[in-house]
């Protein structure tokens, strides 16, 4: 199929769109109702928010209808709806092709123009005859003289080439008439910044048979219908063709745009910017010297099209690249030089454009790839073999020359090349395919430079719209009445309408929140008949014959839907604004909401409906007050004046509660509102339903990442508020109607509202068997139920007050028909206002109106619906800790209960309840008592529920259920302390903290229950108990299981003996329990019975920790006895073991006797003597079953091998290998049993615990060989205390396995001691029991008795019976006894006497030192004195005879460590003691170090002989018998303080030398 085929099939199906939107626009706007409009517009616009993005498929369509719009002029003729919507939404692109003739008609045909030189069809001829200026322009005889070269070229026809059609086509298909990423700077902040998408239209407004481009009219409420640029299509052949017809072509072009004036040909001056106005400052039409002022622009675009011959192409790129450089460089100098000389042809502030510089011209700078445009197709195997960039660089020398005559000759413009548009139809070569990158680079560069243009040109139409609207603003200040508004207003919105062509929507809002301000304050104006009549006739006279097929809309219906072609029309033909200012206010408000939709702000449309509502109701409630005080002065009766101000203020709540209810119906299409955490896709309360916004969804589901979807939930939950909002005041609206229609008294949603006590609690409170009794007389007389509510009317209209249908929405007819027909409506809105506060997180709100919607449901005596709505409200209270809302909420519900429960509450689902509800009243009686509820609870109420509660808990309808936990009775369970202590530690699985008892079998647990009581009365209880479960069981009740504690899960239950008075308040309770069986338990259940309802309390729903009961074993308290406590080795003894079961019950066991090595044993009941060959290491016995406090006996006998012979002194009691390896030889008794607690037989018997496997436990008995005696001595002290009073100290340590007793004990003692008459200081002793490893301490007195120390004493190996002996007798626990002889080596002490008895024979003397001071500096003398008492023996002794002459003489010496002291004075010297015995010796000592001296000087005294020696004896002796020294007994000071020297002072003097 061929292109041009391809082309016209796309543009029949493009004509056929707008009709088939325009037909559905007719079937949409059909009714007569502009809230229908509203609403439509609003689905429409939210649903398009829905769609994530448009289709390529939509997109082209889009672009058609944008390039089909180019056939219609704005300032002539009447737009559709959708050519008027695609008129705002693109800029307009004036394009002059003078190569387009009438011989070829463009493929896409649209309707005749009514406009003066605008053409028929897309590249076609006009209609209207060619004026003299398009002869002057294209024809033949011009003015200007040419060469002789000039005329011959005229007269050679010129081909037709159609280039406009091949650009749009291409601008259409490749990159879908829109330019992308346009740079533009803000006009009010400078800021730069980018316009995304900026679609265009383009309008031919110039062809070779034409010759004019289209011009609009001067009024500036249509300069937004004007271009924003120019693009003149120039093809050119050669120089000579330049010359002669396309430069003055262009020229002509230039000047009829304003952008230049010339004269002679020759550029002489640019047009003034400055305004031009007349004397009373009206606009003369001609601003900045444009000759259409605002509506047309200065900007324009050559696009030179190349038409010579295309071979150059190939002859220039064989010439080179580095050629062509040097050419273009020398280009670039002479351009550059020429227009300095000409600064009139730089570049001004209207073109902004980089192809004025003449460097552009370089290979390297060139302009046209100055930047690149994203739209387009590119190919990459293309792009990788195209040669180098650059549009120019490929063209041949003619075109490059003919370039810069196009860029010298117009400055002003902007020119770019278009090598490839005519190449691409008339050539097959590969180079210019339609992927070719020289095309892409000449379509990036003609785009940008397309951008660059229009950008300049909105700045120039914004600043001229700035001067008119100052003007303007100017005579409103000047003269009121010489201004007018509805001018003001159309230049206003005009550019509002410029902004929105431009995609800057949020300065297009700007502009109508600005215009909001110059609205007049007025009340709402019904529509004349008159002034309609004559509206209606100007529009007919000027609508064209299509047009006057569509409905005629009135103006209200024009401004509700936005429709501004339509709407200023009326504007225009108002003589006052302010007549209309309720009109204007709808046309605002629906001009806003569609920029909103544009922003993509939903919750700010919501905000804008509510506010125009409010402002628009106040209008109407203001006019109905003014009709209110004008009666009596109309020519009505009163009846009738009365009728009509209630009519009116009908009319004004109808239609603000149907415009709400279409806002909120429109929003449907876009937010999906659930009041849950996770959003549905529908929800309804009560048959209001919000739709999922399936209806405006996308062709396709978009994945969106999860901060979008928090960012969606965020704005849905604002929305949701907002909406709320607006049905609150749309329900407000609803209840005032309500009272117009039905009137205030009969209103049933008032009789709910504004009541101090619902209609049914006025009557008497009837009693639980009079309501059974009741419903059983209806039942048996077969009377049906009457329901009390009317039926609901019909859908047909109907109003009381007398407003027209057409203020009522489909959703409201029928609403006032009959008062269950207005509960409907009533509840259906309220319904929907609920869930949308749930969204929103209001659920205070949506609790309150939950709660008005139950009372009216009350008052319908539906009491199921009542009931469901309470049930989903009625701890929202409870949670603001608001009881006596709660409590009320609680009480209503119990009411709908009660009579459902009873058989009053009529049919549910087709069939009557017959007690069905029994639990569930029963559930929420119970909630009527807690401990919250109790402080704020009528005693009243109280007493009338606990009647009903006790009625329902004796009836057979809740005997079968298992009830949880009631709120009237409180538990609290806890397990009194045990004697093993407990721990807590948490459970996993539910969440909970358990306290874990510890006890052991047969021990008593005391569990506490404490029951608080919420009723107002005492109630009997005829049952409690309390269900344990094992932890296996419980685990796996609550981790696989479903939660609900079975009968056969339960090990033992515990029970109080019935029957239970339970008092209002606490009341305590105790559970008693013995464990037989070992486990852990929980205590899961308490189970209170009272009537036929069981109530089950349990653990892991209750708030208190878990309690856990862990039963250990018990302490076994068999016991084992094993004779004799020891064996002597070498002997055959009998051993007896006897077994004790003590409280226990014992079912099984065994003993087992083991020997080690060096004995053996023999079976019981075996003769020793008579089985040799019987012996054996170990033995193994059963042991028969026995009840408690039985004893069992098994004898045997065990030998040691020890024994060698008869005589006992040859016995070796271990070997010295023994010994060494420290062996003992043992026999050990084992008894393994299994046993029971002595309690279990009988709490078995009574059947409430089951049987549990027996406990198992190990004794062990033994009995060794001794290898030392049973006491040793580990040490033994004597010393003096007094004189001649000795005490003596003895330490024993018990080496005996078994514990003995202490029976007696006596001590023998050498001479010279003897025990004192009170010396046993052990009497606390007797029957003391010593056990192995303990340690004894006697003590004695002993006395001196005078009798010298024998000599033996003084020896270390004396006897041990010459040695003091120590007598011990030991008794077991049989009462045999043993006696430990122990010597006590106290040789020290008899050798200490010894010498004392010998110094006490000789001379001695008793020395004690004195100091004069306790402390001092280190270096200062310190005055030391010893006092001397001299006892001197003068009898015989080993002492040498003294001589008369020294018989009383004694030499002294006096030492000292010098370390400490540096002694003076007289240290040595001799004293005579013939006269006197004492004596002082002075003398002085130096401390030589700092810090505590303990140690002192020492005195040593000798006798003095001067001829002391023996000849015969050798040196030693002689020294030892002349100088023997004296025993001196020395006291000492406690210590002196030796300080250090702070400072030292000395003198220095001269050394003096004597010289000889």
């Amino acid at each position: 199929m061929s292109e041009d085929s391809t082309m016209s099939e796309d543009a029949n199906n493009d004509s056929k769109e707008p009709k088939e939107n325009e037909q559905q626009q007719q079937q949409q706007l059909s009714p007569p109702s502009r809230q229908s409009i509203l609403r439509t517009h609003l689905s429409a616009g939210f649903s398009s928010l829905s769609s994530t993005k448009l289709s390529n498929a939509k997109k082209r369509r889009e672009a058609a209808l944008l390039l089909a719009a180019t056939s219609t002029s704005p300032a002539g003729g009447s737009l559709s709806q959708q050519e008027q919507m695609i008129q705002l939404k693109s800029v307009r692109i004036n394009f002059m092709d003078p190569t387009t003739h009438s011989k070829n008609p463009p493929r896409n045909a649209h309707r005749t123009n009514s406009d003066p030189g605008t053409i028929q069809a897309l590249g076609g001829t006009s209609s209207a005859p060619s004026t003299p200026s398009s002869k002057k322009l294209f024809g033949r005889a011009s003015t200007r003289s040419i060469s002789t070269n000039s005329k011959q070229y005229n007269q050679v026809q010129q081909p037709t080439y159609n280039l406009y059609s091949k650009l749009i086509t291409i601008l259409t298909q490749h990159y879908d008439a829109t330019l992308n990423a346009v740079p533009y700077n803000n006009l009010r902040s400078g800021a730069p910044s980018n316009i995304d998408h900026l679609p265009i239209r383009c309008v031919l407004g110039g062809t070779a048979d034409s010759g004019s481009i289209t011009r609009g009219g001067t009024d500036p409420a249509e300069w937004h219908t004007g271009p924003y640029c120019h693009v003149y299509i120039a093809a050119c052949d050669n120089l000579e063709h330049y010359r002669a017809k396309v430069r003055p072509a262009i020229r002509e072009f230039t000047a009829q745009i304003g952008a230049v004036n010339y004269e002679d040909g020759g550029l002489k001056k640019e047009m003034s910017g400055t305004s031009s106005h007349n004397s009373d400052g009206s606009n003369n039409g001609s601003l900045n010297g444009v000759p259409n002022g605002g509506y047309s622009s200065s900007q324009y675009i050559i696009v030179y099209v190349p038409t010579g011959d295309t071979g150059s192409y190939t002859e220039e790129v064989a010439e080179g690249v580095g050629a062509l450089q040097e050419k273009y460089k020398a280009f670039a100098k002479n351009v550059r030089s020429t227009i300095n000389k000409n600064p009139s042809s730089s570049n001004t502030s209207n073109n902004n454009s980089e192809h004025n510089d003449t460097d552009s011209f370089s290979d390297k700078d060139d302009i046209l790839n100055a930047s690149t445009h994203t739209n387009g197709p590119t190919d990459a195997a293309a792009a990788a073999a195209a040669p180098p960039p650059g549009p120019l660089s490929h063209s041949s020398k003619n075109e490059k020359e003919l370039f810069r005559k196009f860029n010298i000759d117009f400055p002003q413009g902007r020119t770019c090349i278009l090598s490839t548009l005519l190449t691409e139809t008339t050539t097959n070569d590969a180079g210019f395919a339609s992927t070719s990158p020289l095309k892409n680079q000449e379509w990036n560069a003609f785009l940008r430079a397309l951008g660059s243009a229009i950008v300049a040109g909105f700045g120039q139409r914004v600043k001229r719209y700035d001067e008119e609207l100052r003007r303007l603003d100017y005579m409103r200040a000047s003269s009121a009445r010489m201004f007018d508004l509805s001018h003001f207003f159309l230049v206003k919105e005009s550019l509002a309408f410029t902004y929105q062509q431009m995609q800057l929507h949020e300065e297009a809002l700007l502009q109508y929140e600005e215009l909001e301000a110059f609205v007049p304050d007025s009340i709402w104006a019904e529509e004349d008949e008159e002034e309609e009549v004559q509206w209606g006739e100007t529009r007919k006279k000027s609508t064209p014959t299509k047009v006057e097929t569509r409905r005629e809309l009135s103006s209200s219906d024009l401004a509700a839907a936005g429709d501004t072609i339509g709407f200023r029309r009326r504007i225009r033909a108002a003589t006052d604004v302010a007549t209309i200012s309720h009109l204007v206010v709808q046309y605002l408000f629906a001009r806003e909401i569609y920029l909103l939709f544009l922003l993509h702000r939903p919750v700010e449309i919501i905000e804008r409906a509510h506010s125009f509502v409010k402002a628009l109701y106040k209008m109407r409630i203001l006019s109905s007050h003014t009709i209110d005080g004008m009666v009596g002065s109309l020519m009505t009766s009163p009846e009738e004046d009365e009728q009509l101000v209630v009519r009116k203020k009908a009319e004004a709540e109808a239609w603000a509660l149907t415009t709400c209810w279409d806002v909120k119906c429109a929003c449907e299409n876009y937010f999906k509102f659930s009041s849950g955490s996770q959003h549905s896709s529908s929800a309804s309360v009560d048959g209001a339903s919000i739709a999922d916004g399936s209806q405006g969804g996308g062709e396709s589901v978009t994945v969106v990442s999860q901060e979008q979807q928090q960012i969606l939930a965020g704005q849905e939950r604002n929305a949701a508020c907002r909406l709320s909002e607006l049905l609150e005041f749309a329900r407000l609206r609803f209840l005032k109607l309500g009272d117009l229609e039905l009137s205030l008294e009969e209103n049933p949603i008032r009789a709910v509202s504004e009541a101090v006590f619902p209609p049914d609690m006025l009557k008497p409170w009837a009693s639980w068997e009079d309501l059974l009794r009741a419903a059983a007389e209806r039942k048996d007389e077969g009377e049906e139920e009457t329901k009390e509510i009317e039926e609901e009317g019909n859908n047909e209209f109907y109003s009381k007050s007398g407003m027209a249908p057409k203020y009522l929405s489909t959703w409201l007819r029928g609403a006032f028909s009959s008062r269950a027909s207005y509960e409907t409506k009533y509840l259906e809105l309220s319904g929907a206002i609920i869930l949308l506060n749930q969204c929103a997180g209001r659920r205070r709100i949506a609790a309150r109106l939950q709660g008005e919607r139950a009372e009216i449901y009350i008052l319908r005596k539906e009491y199921h619906l009542a009931t469901e709505v309470l049930l989903s409200i009625v701890d929202s209270c409870a949670r603001d800790s608001w009881d006596r809302a709660h409590y009320w909420r609680v009480f209503r519900l119990a009411c709908c209960q009660r009579m459902i429960t009873a058989g009053m509450g009529g049919k549910k689902n087709g069939r009557t309840a017959e007690g069905g509800e029994a639990l569930s009243y029963l559930n929420t009686l119970t909630r009527c008592f807690n401990p919250r509820t109790a402080l704020v609870a009528p005693a009243k109420t109280s007493e009338l529920l606990q009647r009903d509660l006790e009625a329902l808990v004796g009836g057979n309808s809740v005997s079968s259920a298992r009830l949880g936990i009631a709120p009237f009775l409180e538990m609290e369970l806890n397990v009194d302390p045990t004697k093993t202590g407990r721990t807590s530690h948490p459970l996993g699985y539910l969440r909970k903290k358990v306290m874990k008892h510890f006890c052991s079998v047969g021990d008593v647990i005391s569990i506490s229950l404490s029951i608080t009581s919420h009723l107002p009365r005492t109630i009997t209880l005829d049952g409690l108990r309390l269900h344990l479960l094992t932890f296996v069981e419980y685990e796996a009740v609550y981790r696989e299981g479903s939660g609900v504690i079975e009968e056969d899960d339960i090990f033992r239950t515990l029970s109080i003996t019935a029957p239970l008075q339970i008092e209002p308040g606490q009341n305590s309770f105790k559970f008693e329990w013995i464990p037989m069986t070992m486990g852990q338990f929980f205590l899961s259940t308490v189970e209170v019975q009272w009537k036929t309802a069981k109530f089950h309390y349990d653990s892991a729903l209750m708030r208190r920790p878990l309690q856990g009961v862990d039963v250990l074993p018990s302490d076994p308290t068999q016991t084992i006895e094993l004779n004799p406590l020891f064996l002597i080795p070498g002997h055959t003894q009998q051993v007896r073991l006897v077994f004790h079961s003590g409280e226990d019950i014992v079912t099984d066991g065994e003993v087992e006797l083991i020997c080690s090595e060096g004995l053996q044993i023999l079976p019981p009941d075996t003769d020793p003597n008579d089985a040799e060959d019987a012996w054996c290491n170990e033995i193994m016995v059963k042991l028969e079953p026995c009840g408690p406090d039985s004893k069992v006996v098994i004898k045997t006998s065990v030998k040691s091998e020890g024994a060698k012979g008869d005589n006992l002194e040859g016995f070796i009691i271990q070997t010295s290998n023994d010994l060494s390896k420290g062996t003992v030889q043992t026999m050990k008794a084992k008894v393994m049993t299994s046993y029971r607690h002595g309690l279990y037989d009988e709490e078995i018997k009574k059947g409430e615990e089951p049987e549990s496997a027996a406990m198992s436990t190990l004794l062990e008995a033994m009995v060794t060989t001794l290898d030392r005696p049973a006491l040793t001595v580990d040490e033994a002290h004597a010393f003096t205390y007094a004189k001649d009073a000795i005490m003596l100290s003895v330490s024993l340590h018990c080496n005996t396995p078994v514990p003995f007793f202490i029976k007696e004990w006596n001590i023998e003692l050498p001479p010279p001691l003897s025990l004192a008459e009170d010396g046993d200081l052990n009497h606390g002793m007797f029957e003391h029991a010593v056990a192995e490893g303990e340690e004894l301490f006697f003590g004695f007195k002993c006395e001196r008795n005078g009798k010298p120390i024998p000599d033996y004493m003084a020896e270390e190996d004396s006897d041990d019976e010459e040695k003091t002996i120590l007598h011990v007798v030991l008794k077991d626990e049989f009462g045999k006894t043993f006696r430990q002889v122990l010597p006590l080596d106290l040789y020290n002490f008899f050798d200490q006497l010894r010498r004392e008895d010998e110094f006490a024979s000789s001379s001695s003397a008793k020395a004690e030192l004195r100091c004069s001071h306790n402390e001092g500096i280190v270096g200062e003398p310190v005055t030391f004195t010893y006092d001397l008492n001299f006892n001197i023996k003068r009898k015989k002794s080993r002492w040498p005879k003294p001589t008369a002459s020294n018989s009383d003489l004694f030499r002294y010496s006096i030492l000292c460590d010098e370390t400490d002291w540096i002694l003076g004075g007289k240290v040595r010297g001799v004293i005579d003691c013939s006269s006197n015995d004492s004596f002082s010796l002075t003398f002085v000592g130096i401390p030589s170090r700092s810090g505590i001296l303990k140690r002192f000087p020492e005195i040593s005294i000798m006798q003095h002989m001067d001829n002391g020696f023996n000849e015969n004896q050798d040196s030693a002796t002689s020294i030892m018998s002349a100088n023997p020294h004296m025993t001196v007994q020395s006291r000492y000071p406690a210590a002196f303080k030796s300080l250090s020297y702070t400072h030292h002072m000395a003198l220095a003097v001269p050394s003096m030398i004597e010289i000889g």
